[in-house]
């Protein structure tokens, strides 16, 4: 289920599919740890489990910094999701800075060794073989009911993309 907000209609709609809710259900990260699938659709959400996959939060002083600084500053709370966003902006800034320029042929070609040199907020910022951003540890999420309310997202394991391990 690839979904926000709207996946707490989607899995009230989906009870009353026998079919579907029967199978077993995987997520991503709109539907990790969402308070509105908790409040709009807990039972269905403990029926179906729904794993899900979201980037472990970092436990570094560098990342717990930036997001007291980042909430002091906004008032707002601050996501693995703006984490990446911000080690994305310092390394293309790093790219255009090392190069002297802003030529995006230029840029393009310097950015695989600046990736592989910056560790940012989030960790390594490495490409993988396709040039895209390595994949961090995920967490592995899913729904069942707790002690105080009738839902909550809970920790099911970790992923470990380098090893392909699970635990």
């Amino acid at each position: 289920l690839l979904a926000f907000d709207e996946a707490s209609q989607i899995l009230k709609a989906v009870s009353q599919c026998e079919i579907l809710y029967n199978l077993t259900w995987f997520g991503a990260d709109g539907t990790a740890r969402s308070a509105n699938i908790t409040a709009n659709a807990p039972i269905e959400a403990n029926h179906l489990k729904l794993y899900s996959l979201l980037a472990q939060t970092p436990n570094s002083t560098r990342y717990n910094d930036l997001k007291a600084r980042y909430e002091a500053a906004t008032g707002k709370d601050f996501s693995i999701h703006r984490a990446y966003l911000y080690d994305a902006a310092w390394v293309l800034a790093k790219t255009i800075l090392e190069t002297g320029s802003d030529d995006a042929t230029r840029v393009a070609a310097a950015l695989p060794s600046v990736c592989e040199n910056h560790y940012g907020v989030t960790g390594w910022c490495r490409l993988d073989e396709y040039g895209d951003r390595a994949p961090p540890t995920y967490d592995i999420w899913y729904y069942a009911p707790g002690a105080t309310a009738s839902s909550v997202s809970a920790l099911a394991g970790n992923y470990y993309p380098d090893t392909r391990v699970t635990n």
